[in-house]
């Protein structure tokens, strides 16, 4: 962003905080996709088929594969 240049020191200062969040929370969500398969993994059979039901019941997709 070329025009951040023309801010003062203090928007700068702004604008960095901002793009660095929105670069770790990124980086959070490419993580937390990774690793979903884990989370039902380690949940318990009984729980990912409640899950499933639910889900498909409300008429939304999931991700749970039994």
């Amino acid at each position: 962003y070329p025009s951040v240049q023309n801010l003062g020191f203090e928007w700068q200062g702004y604008f960095w905080l901002t793009q660095t969040l929105q670069v770790q929370l990124q980086r959070l969500s490419d993580l937390l996709q990774k690793t979903k398969p884990q989370w039902f993994a380690a949940s318990g059979l009984r729980y990912q088929r409640r899950e499933q039901r639910r889900i498909e019941h409300k008429g939304s997709e999931t991700d749970l594969h039994l």
